[in-house]
Order: structure tokens, then C-alpha cells, then sequence
């Protein structure tokens, strides 16, 4: 019973009845339900032993594995009127022996087309067809419109044949096995083997065609041929080896088929092309290699994409990839995928036509000649998301535009219609003597070029000599700025000369503009740095903002000012005898039984320095300090003597700031240009003397080792050192009208050394550095205290004055040349400060200090003119016994 039959026995079981028919009809169907599992199989033939299957309608299982077209003349397997075959061998034999009666129709395995209906073939394992002797075999496989195969195994088959147009596989294509369904599929999950002695491979209309494992041909003839109108899937899956000398691909203009291929090989060593694509989307994965030596690889026609997602590697008559030619006001495309590699020493792609090339790379394109090229009158547009390496060329005649938002290598002389740069293009110059030039009709920034610029000293000349890859515009659209870099960011050993001085131009424009639409700077001989400068509508490097005033390196102003932070760091850890340890014991006490002290200390300050010239450091800094009595000795004229070692921890904050700071090769507003940290560790010893009239001698001195951690722009480094310091100091007291109230004079100098490494920021090679300063301090302070022989607290004023014997400059060398500030060596000190006796052997001290710069005064980035101001505090306590 047929299909149709089925249908219409039960649909008459399921109509309508009055209540008696339905149960007379319920009685029908039980007894009808046994027997509806064979109702399928009812029509199923059971061919002979190597005979021919022919079924038509109904589901069959079939466990032969051996079957021919024995005593008919068409296919092997015939399947129609809906029918579903499932061959269950291991492994099932194929032949065709007779000669046939048509072109269309004679086959190792049809499936005739239907309009509503579906034929199936099924096969559980792998599939031979064999080789016939005879001179007329059109068809292997054929798949009617509507219809599927699933072989699950591997197929091998063989084709023999002399006439025109046969194939081993149609699929749902031209004749009267072809029909529009798009349901139409094979999918075949083993390898395959094949070969022809003349037929195409695959002729395709529509519908989903996949070869799910390696595809092996080798062929005479073994075209793919999509029908026109159509717009099938064929897609091979594994890899894909092929032999042949004819087109492989052929797609015709009105087609609209997807194909994609994965790791594929060719060899056709004919004069045809392997790919003409008229239209549709034809995409390559994996590794491909197309070897043609006497014709073209890929010809990419009017409408038709070609897509590339490996690496593609071609051998052909002119050594060009692709081959595109579309017609006038028509549009072929090329897409370079993520994974898209192609490296030649050809172009990878010419437009043939009068037409538009479109371009899209997102993968590496990379040829030593020129990457794309119109030989006619054409049309092209590049999209670059990723990586491009070789020169573009245009003539007056044709267009070439380019839109770049990844990175484009320009290895020689460019010239394009249009050029939109977002992203970065560096210039790669086969020799430094040989400046490369980019010329581009309009102009649109955003994004980064780096090209080869060297400038050098040439004996006395002002602007040396210099040579420097150019970009040359047209017009420029849009404000939006380009950041020029060069390669290796040193320039040169151009040198400073206090006069304005300028390279060749770097970018020339030839129409106005508004604005700095280029922006860059370079790293050149010694602290100094270059910066591109607008000139009319040109740009060029220049050495100075202003007359006289050279560019320096923004990290630069820091590494010229730290050594100066890290002396002040010592001075103050050294301090004042009454800020480390507080009151003279006398002070509080009149008994002698105070032998040893212990003790610590805190300090937070605030320190802006402006220097002479152009820089200013503002720091903010602080310590905590221990320290504890080892001998004491107490004379009998009541003279004490401590002896005792100290351990401090102190730290640094520091902004640095140039009065020049310069952008563009202008004077900005904002003078920062970068900050670092200090880290301080420091191991001391001192010796106080107190005579019984209340003169004291203290002497101090420590041993440090540091780090400085720089942050600026874009460059982080870091500079290990050690440092010195010691400090005498001399005081007594005297009393005033009030026994309470006693006046101190007071001296004392100190030395301060800094040994500093040598460190390469990666830009600039800092020389180690050795600076050291002696200050001198004079003052007074005056003291109240209500009662000292009660422990009463007692608290002061300050006044001192602060000179800078030696250390005011601070230096660093920088390619042997020295780089300086100076500093303010006078200033004024004033403080406040007091002491709180907790209980009898604890106390508590605590004092604030202002220091004012009393000349030199010079406005760096503050409002102030002050050369320096500073504030800080200490809080101190005390435990003696």
C-alpha cells in the first residue's frame, strides 16, 4: 500500500460518525492495530541478490550489501513516491553494468524528485560505487528536488563517462530531477574518495549539501557547477584534496549559493581557472592551496564574495591571488576574516573591471609589492580592522581609497584617493637614506603614524640635518588630531642651541586647515625632547617653545629635582635635639637618678619648592623614628652624657612641575609633568651633652637607603641609592625677667650626601649621581615653663634662619650633558611648640614649624611667588628611668 493509501485509510477511520459508527469504528481500529507496523512495509520489494532496488513509496529496511541495475536500464537505487530506504550493512556495493536510456536518469543511487513529497536513503555504513565499463554513465548520485541521502560511513566512487554534462553528484539541479524546494539535502559524515574520467563533480541547484569529513577527487573534468537561479549550502567540512583540469567552482552571475570549504588543496596544471565566481559567497578556512601555473587562481566577477579564513597560498600564471572584474556600477567583495592570512610577493588582488572592489580585512594581508591595484578604470575601497604590509598606488585615472582602524606597514612610496586613518601606520623604509612619501587626496585623522625621522648635528649649523618620512595632503576632513611617533622614539643627536631650530617638514598641507591637527614629539640627544610644530600648514620638529626656551622631557623634571627632595628627607630626619627628645631632664626634674631615655617620633609635612629657573617640587613627606639611650653617664658637676642609636622609616610624595611645560611647541596652563615616591630607611647614632648651667652639644649622624619610584606620561621606572647625614648642634639657656621664662640661642650645620644609581627609563639613560649640601642654622627659642620643679608643662616660640651653604643646585646627566635647577639658599624657619609631662617618667612633646623662602622668588605653577613654603609637625614621647 502506498503512502497515499496510508493516509487516506486512516483519515477515513477518524471522520465523524453518529455514536453507533464511532464504536463500530473503534471495533474496526483495535482490530486493525496489529497489523498497522506492517501496513509501511506492505510494498517493500525484496530484491535479489544483486539486482536493483526500486521502491516506490513506503519505509524499507534493506540488509543487502551487493546491488546492481541488473535487467533495467536506469538507477541502482530507485526511490520514489515518498519513499524511505535504509541499508544496514557494514558496507554496501554499487554497480551500474548497462548502458541506460537517458542522459538524466541512469545512476548508482536516484531519488526522483518530488513536488510534495520526500525520498530518503539512508545508509548505516560506508558506500562503493563502482567503476562501469560502458561508454554512457551521466549520474552517480542524483538527489531530486525535496529529497535527502545520509550516508553515515565513507563513499568511494569511480565514474567513467564520455558524455557531456554528467556528473557524480546532482543535486536537485537542471533537468526533470531538478525542482525550486530548498529542503533538498545529503549529508555524508565519512570521507570520500572519488574520481572521473571526464563528468563534473557536483552540479548543485538548491537545498543543504555537507560533506562532513576529507573529500579526496581526482578527476578529468571535476567541475562544481551551481544552477542559475538557485541558492543552495554546499559545505565540505573536513579537508578537501583535489586533482583535476577543468574550473573547479563555477558560479554563474544569477546563483546565490553559499560555499565553504576547510583545509583545501588544488592542483590543475591546465589553462583554467579554478574559481570563476559570478555571485554568492564562496568562503575558505583552514590552510588552502591553489596551484595553477598556467592560468588564473580566483577570478571574483560582478556581485559575487570571496572569503578568506586561513592562510591562502597561490601559485599562478601571474603570481596574483585574486582576480576581480566586476562591471561598471557593479560590486564585487573580499572579505580577509579574523583568521586570514595571506603573504606574497605579488599583488594580492587587482580589479580587472570598470566596477567597485570592497575590501574588508580583518585578518594579515602582507605582499613586497602592491597589495591591491586597478588596472582599468576602477573602483577600489579597503577596510583595514587589522593588519596590512605593503604600499598602495593609484593613478589619475582610477580610485583607490583606504579606511584603516587597525594597523597598515607602508613599505614604500603610497599615493590614495582617500585615506581615513583611525588606527596606526607605520612607515617601513628599506633604507634610512630612502625617506618614504604618502600622498592622499583628502585626509582624515584620529589615529597614530610612525615613520623613520632622524635629525643629527651637522658642525655649526643651527638646524643640523635632517631626513623624514612625509605625509602629503591634499585636503584635510574633519578635526580630528594625528598623533605622529618615530621608530625607536630618538630622533637623533640634534643638540640644543637656544635659538628656534627646525627638521624638514613631516606633514605638508596643501589647503588650509584649523587647529593642530598633528601632534607628536621625539626623544632626542641629552634631557631634551622635540615636538612636532604647526609652520602655515605645514608641521616640522622644532627643540624650543619659545626663544631661548628648550623642550625638556616631562619625566625629565623629576629626575632633575629628586636628588634635591631626597637631601631634605635627611635634614629633617636629623631635626633638632628639642623635636627629637623634648626638654633638657633638668628642665622637669632636679633629681640625678635619671639615667636612659627611650623614645619615638612622628613627622607629617608639606613642603613647595619654585626654583630658580623653571621647575618646582611640591612634596609631601613623613617619618617615624625610634630611638633608645646606651650609655649614660652623670659627672659629678652634674654633667650628663647620652649616647644611643636610632632607626627611621620616612617616606615621600612628590608632584613635579615645569614652568615651561610644553605641548604642541606651545606654552601650556597646566605645569605638571609627573611624580615619584621615596622610601627611606635609615639606621643613626648620637651623643648629647648637657653642662649643669643647661649648655648642650648634640651630635647626630645616620646611614640611609632609599628608592625613588617615578611615574610620568607613560614610563614607570624606579632608582635605588644611600645617603649620608650628620648634624652638630649647640644651645644654651638663659633666663629672663621671670625664672619661668628662659631665652635659647641656638646654632647648628648639618650634611646631607646622596649617592644615587644610574637607571634607563626606557627613553632616557640617567648617569649615577653624587650630590651633598651643608646647612647652616642660627635661632633662638624661647621657653615658659610654670614651675619646673613640679612637672609642669613647658612650651616655646622659634625663630631661625636657614642658609643653604652648599646643595642649592640639583642635577642630574643625561648622554653627558648636565641638566639643573637651583633652589632658594635662604629662608626663614618659625615654630610653636610645647611638652606634657603624662607621669613621672612619661612625656609627650609636640611642635609645628613654617618655613619661608626669603628670596629668589620665582612663579612656577602656584600663585605664589615664595621660592619655598613649607609646613610640618612633629609629635614625640618619651620614657625615662
Amino acid at each position: 500500500m502506498q503512502r497515499q493509501n496510508q493516509t487516506h485509510f486512516i483519515s477515513k477511520l477518524l471522520l465523524p460518525k453518529t455514536h453507533t459508527q464511532k464504536l463500530s469504528t473503534i471495533a474496526i481500529l483495535l482490530s486493525n492495530i496489529a497489523i498497522l507496523p506492517h501496513i509501511a512495509y506492505a510494498n517493500c520489494p525484496t530484491p535479489i541478490a544483486g539486482s536493483a532496488v526500486v521502491q516506490s513509496g513506503g519505509i524499507c529496511n534493506y540488509t543487502g550489501d551487493n546491488f546492481k541495475d541488473k535487467n533495467r536500464d536506469n538507477a541502482v537505487i530507485d526511490i520514489s513516491k515518498g519513499g524511505t530506504a535504509t541499508f544496514t550493512a557494514p558496507h554496501v556495493d554499487l554497480h551500474k553494468i548497462r548502458y541506460g536510456t537517458s542522459d538524466g536518469t541512469y545512476a548508482a543511487i536516484f531519488l526522483r524528485p518530488e513536488q510534495d513529497l520526500t525520498n530518503t536513503a539512508i545508509f548505516e555504513g560506508d558506500v562503493t560505487v563502482h567503476k562501469a565499463t560502458s561508454s554512457r554513465y551521466p549520474r552517480d548520485i542524483i538527489i531530486g528536488g525535496g529529497n535527502h541521502l545520509h550516508i553515515k560511513g565513507n563513499l568511494n566512487i569511480s565514474h567513467a563517462e564520455s558524455v557531456n554534462g554528467g556528473s557524480l553528484f546532482a543535486l536537485n539541479g537542471d533537468g526533470d530531477w531538478g525542482n525550486a524546494r530548498t529542503d533538498t539535502s545529503m549529508i555524508i559524515e565519512g570521507n570520500v574518495i572519488a574520481d572521473t574520467a571526464g563528468a563534473s563533480f557536483i552540479r548543485m541547484g538548491n537545498g543543504k549539501y555537507v560533506f562532513n569529513k576529507n573529500v579526496s577527487l581526482n578527476s578529468t573534468g571535476g567541475t562544481i557547477k551551481v544552477f542559475e537561479n538557485t541558492s543552495g549550502q554546499l559545505l565540505f567540512q573536513g579537508k578537501t584534496t583535489i586533482m583535476n583540469d577543468k574550473t573547479f567552482l563555477y558560479i554563474p552571475p544569477t546563483a546565490t549559493p553559499t560555499i565553504i570549504f576547510n583545509q583545501f588543496t588544488i592542483t590543475n596544471p591546465n589553462d583554467n581557472e579554478i574559481f570563476t565566481l559570478g555571485n554568492g559567497k564562496t568562503t575558505m578556512n583552514g590552510n588552502s592551496i591553489f596551484n595553477t601555473p598556467n592560468a588564473d587562481a580566483i577570478r571574483l566577477y560582478s556581485d559575487a564574495t570571496f572569503e578568506n579564513n586561513g592562510q591562502l597560498s597561490v601559485t599562478s600564471k601571474d603570481g596574483i591571488t585574486i582576480h576581480a572584474i566586476p562591471e561598471e556600477n557593479r560590486t564585487a567583495v573580499f572579505n580577509n576574516l579574523s583568521q586570514g592570512n595571506i603573504n606574497t610577493n605579488k599583488q594580492i588582488i587587482v580589479n580587472d573591471g570598470a566596477g567597485k572592489l570592497v575590501i574588508n580585512n580583518q585578518g594579515n594581508l602582507s605582499s613586497t609589492a602592491a597589495l591591491f591595484q586597478n588596472t582599468q578604470n576602477g573602483h577600489i575601497d579597503v577596510t583595514n580592522s587589522n593588519i596590512l604590509t605593503g604600499f598602495l598606488v593609484s593613478s589619475n585615472t582610477d580610485t583607490l581609497n583606504l579606511m584603516n582602524t587597525g594597523s597598515w606597514y607602508n613599505t614604500a612610496n603610497s599615493r590614495l584617493d582617500n585615506l581615513v586613518n583611525t588606527g596606526t601606520i607605520t612607515f617601513i623604509s628599506p633604507s634610512n637614506d630612502q625617506p618614504l612619501i604618502l600622498t592622499a587626496d583628502n585626509y582624515s585623522g584620529g589615529g597614530t603614524l610612525i615613520i623613520n625621522s632622524h635629525w643629527d648635528d651637522l658642525g655649526n649649523t643651527l638646524n643640523g640635518i635632517s631626513k623624514t618620512d612625509v605625509l602629503k595632503i591634499k585636503t584635510i576632513d574633519g578635526n580630528a588630531i594625528t598623533t605622529i611617533k618615530i621608530h625607536g622614539n630618538k630622533i637623533g643627536n640634534i643638540t640644543a642651541k637656544n635659538q628656534q631650530q627646525f627638521s624638514t617638514n613631516v606633514i605638508e598641507v596643501e589647503n588650509d586647515h584649523s587647529g593642530n591637527l598633528f601632534i607628536g614629539t621625539a626623544e632626542t640627544y641629552g634631557p631634551y625632547e622635540a615636538q612636532l610644530k604647526r609652520d602655515g600648514n605645514n608641521y616640522h620638529w622644532t627643540l624650543q617653545s619659545l626663544p631661548n626656551i628648550e623642550i625638556i622631557n616631562q619625566p625629565v623634571v623629576g629626575y632633575i629635582q629628586q636628588p634635591f627632595v631626597n637631601r631634605q628627607m635627611i635634614y629633617s630626619q636629623l631635626g633638632k635635639l628639642h623635636e627629637r627628645i623634648g626638654e633638657q631632664p633638668h628642665l622637669l626634674f632636679d633629681k640625678n637618678d635619671i639615667n636612659k631615655r627611650i623614645w619615638t617620633r612622628v613627622r607629617y609635612g608639606y613642603d613647595m619648592f619654585q626654583g630658580k629657573k623653571r621647575f618646582a617640587t611640591k612634596t609631601q613627606s613623613g617619618f617615624i623614628q625610634f630611638g633608645q639611650d646606651l650609655i649614660f653617664k652623670l659627672s659629678e658637676d652634674k654633667t650628663r652624657q647620652y649616647t644611643g642609636i636610632t632607626l627611621t622609616y620616612g617616606w615621600a610624595k612628590n608632584s613635579f612641575f615645569d614652568k615651561y611645560r610644553t605641548k604642541n611647541a606651545i606654552v601650556t596652563s597646566n605645569k605638571f609633568t609627573g611624580s615619584a615616591r621615596t622610601d627611606m630607611f635609615s639606621l643613626g647614632s648620637y651623643h648629647t651633652y648637657y653642662s649643669s648651667t643647661g649648655l648642650y652639644i648634640d651630635t647626630v649622624g645616620q646611614i640611609s637607603w632609599l628608592q625613588n619610584r617615578y611615574r610620568s606620561q607613560n614610563t614607570q621606572t624606579k632608582q635605588n641609592g644611600y645617603a649620608f647625614g650628620a648634624s652638630i648642634e649647640i644651645g644654651k639657656p638663659f633666663p629672663l625677667l621671670n625664672p619661668n621664662i628662659a631665652i635659647e640661642p641656638q646654632a647648628q650645620i648639618s650634611y646631607q650626601s646622596v649617592w644615587l644609581k644610574s637607571f634607563n627609563d626606557g627613553i632616557k639613560a640617567i648617569q649615577k649621581n653624587h650630590q651633598d649640601s651643608w646647612v647652616a642654622r642660627i635661632g633662638t627659642r624661647v621657653t615658659w615653663n610654670n614651675n619646673k620643679q613640679n612637672h609642669e608643662p613647658v612650651f616655646y616660640i622659634s625663630a631661625n634662619l636657614l642658609k643653604m651653604l652648599k646643595g642649592e643646585k640639583s642635577q642630574i646627566k643625561i648622554d653627558n650633558q648636565i641638566a639643573s635647577e637651583h633652589f632658594s639658599d635662604l629662608a626663614a624657619e618659625f615654630g610653636l611648640g610645647g611638652q606634657l609631662p603624662l607621669t613621672k617618667n612619661l612625656t609627650l612633646h609636640a611642635n609645628v614649624h613654617y618655613v619661608l623662602g626669603i628670596q629668589d622668588r620665582n612663579q612656577v605653577y602656584r600663585n605664589s611667588t615664595l621660592s619655598r613654603e613649607s609646613y610640618n609637625g612633629y609629635l614625640g614621647i618619651r620614657y625615662t628611668w
